[in-house]
């Protein structure tokens, strides 16, 4: 279907132009994305089959759109830009649900979308690393930034990987096994940029996430028996990267995590005054993207310095929504992890497995990096964590046809 296709396409294009344009960071830049994210929503609003749009379980969704539009209709500027980045996260959830609840080829097209999207943005990081000698950080202003996007990419490749060789026939194993190495290949060079970027949070998160990925592999074989992939996969995924990093060198990433520098003891205080700011806005917070002027006054770290972000996307998102809403928030987000793992575990189609699988590894590692980082805040990583949201939600509520085709487990 041609709308379909536009649709896809615009949505593509707003994703790759946030990204070559520094994450959309700055106000000039994340204004223009959600005008290139709202075009593609009306086309899809208009032209696309909607009946999802008239379940009751979508309705909370609904409202909380017509509340952020609203929001920056009538809010002043300086608070209505905060809206407008919450707006990217919603509208993100809209446009994957709207082309995947009926449409479920399309999810195998978002997820490869990501997945070359963290392929070439990794490559972006390497070229840095080695051909400048500086920090991999590809087109991000932060190297941590950079590390988050490709760490929720990386499980996103391992989810295609396991649908791959699932459904693929037991006459084509050679290319079975050729596929298998090709993506993790591919996978080696993303987990390189996470460990070139000598970001410790991002390799913290990138080792746990892999580690929760093998678990649910080995548990998954344990109730399939042969024909799936394997945990070893994975171990042999995290020994090629660390191989391919001590070829180009770590000792700076071994160096990193031997010091704490004085900007990282400031974090406890930072996180402490972040409480004494909810503990007085707790019941409305102080308006999304509002914490650089409403900490000020409760600043009691490094008194000379201006505390933007509280580096912890749990204590700053419950700070600026109130902690009703963020509570919320924060469920929605376990509650999409917990049934992507009972997807992955539970799903016959090979394709559904390896989405839900993608989305578990994603969606772990944004929780765990936002305890010490805000990658919630810059609005790509936003979006992107969104659409993943999306993708696990209409791998629950769509089953009418296998994603991938006529597709199989291999016995």
């Amino acid at each position: 279907m041609w709308t379909n296709r536009v649709v896809v396409f615009l949505s593509a294009l707003a994703v790759m132009w946030a990204l070559y344009n520094y994450a959309a960071k700055e106000p000039q830049y994340f204004y223009r994305f959600f005008i290139f994210l709202t075009i593609p929503s009306i086309i899809a609003t208009l032209w696309l089959p909607m009946n999802w749009l008239f379940r009751l379980r979508y309705v909370p969704f609904l409202l909380v759109g017509a509340f952020f539009l609203l929001k920056i209709v009538f809010q002043p500027t300086a608070l209505g830009k905060g809206f407008v980045v919450m707006s990217l996260g919603w509208l993100a959830i809209y446009l994957t649900l709207s082309l995947t609840v009926k449409q479920e080829r399309i999810m195998k097209k978002i997820l490869f979308f990501l997945v070359l999207l963290g392929g070439a943005e990794a490559l972006v990081g390497l070229s840095q690393s080695i051909g400048y000698n500086s920090l991999a950080k590809g087109t991000f202003t932060n190297r941590n930034h950079f590390s988050g996007f490709l760490n929720m990419t990386i499980p996103l490749a391992i989810g295609g990987l396991y649908a791959v060789y699932a459904s693929l026939k037991e006459r084509l194993r050679s290319e079975n096994y050729a596929r298998a190495w090709v993506i993790l290949l591919s996978c080696t060079f993303m987990c390189l940029g996470v460990l070139l970027s000598l970001s410790r949070g991002g390799t913290i998160v990138l080792i746990l996430t892999l580690m929760l990925i093998a678990a649910l592999l080995t548990l998954k074989r344990q109730r399939s028996g042969k024909g799936t992939i394997s945990s070893t996969a994975i171990w042999i995924l995290l020994f090629l990267t660390l191989a391919a990093g001590a070829w180009v060198g770590m000792e700076a990433l071994i160096t990193r995590f031997a010091i704490i520098d004085e900007a990282e003891n400031q974090r406890m205080v930072v996180y402490r005054d972040t409480l004494e700011l909810i503990k007085d806005h707790a019941l409305v917070g102080i308006g999304p993207g509002m914490y650089q002027w409403r900490f000020r006054p409760y600043q009691t770290a490094d008194a000379a310095g201006w505390w933007k972000q509280a580096h912890n996307d749990y204590l700053q998102s419950f700070a600026e929504w109130g902690v009703v809403p963020a509570l919320l928030f924060w469920a929605f987000v376990f509650w999409r992890f917990l049934t992507s793992v009972r997807s992955f575990l539970r799903e016959k189609d090979p394709w559904r497995q390896g989405i839900a699988l993608g989305c578990v590894g994603a969606i772990f590692s944004i929780l765990v990096h936002s305890l010490v980082d805000f990658n919630l805040q810059i609005p790509l990583n936003w979006a992107v964590f969104c659409i993943i949201l999306g993708l696990s939600w209409s791998v629950e509520t769509s089953r009418s046809f296998p994603v991938g085709g006529r597709s199989r487990v291999v016995k």
